[in-house]
C-alpha cells in the first residue's frame, strides 16, 4: 500500500512540473518554463519564433495562426493531439475554434 501511495504521489507531482512546447495549459504561468512562452488559445504552451522549419526548444517553428510560433514536432497526424494535424513537421490545430 505504501508503494502505491508513493507512486501516485510521484505521478501527481510530475503533472504539476514545468511544461514544454505543446503541453496543455490553462494560464500563462503554466508555460513559464518555455522561454517567451505563453498559453495559446488552443490551450497549449507555445512561443513566438523567427524561422519556420527551425528547431525551437523541443518543438519546431511553423507559420500558423497568422504568425510564426513554436509547435510540437510530428511526422504524421498520429503524433499530434486528436484536434491537430501534422503539417510541415508541426502539429497544427485542424479547427482553431474546436475543443483541444
Amino acid at each position: 500500500m505504501k508503494k502505491l501511495f508513493f507512486a501516485l504521489s510521484i505521478l501527481a507531482l510530475s503533472a504539476c512540473g514545468p511544461r514544454g512546447i505543446g503541453d496543455p495549459c490553462e494560464e500563462e504561468e503554466d508555460c513559464a518554463a518555455v522561454e517567451g512562452g505563453y498559453c495559446a488559445v488552443t490551450r497549449i504552451c507555445t512561443a513566438v519564433c523567427d524561422a519556420p522549419g527551425e528547431a525551437c526548444g523541443e518543438g519546431v517553428c511553423a507559420d500558423a495562426y497568422g504568425r510564426s510560433v513554436c509547435l510540437p514536432r510530428c511526422e504524421r497526424d498520429a503524433d499530434c493531439r486528436a484536434a491537430d494535424r501534422c503539417e510541415g513537421g508541426a502539429c497544427i490545430v485542424r479547427d482553431l475554434f474546436a475543443e483541444p
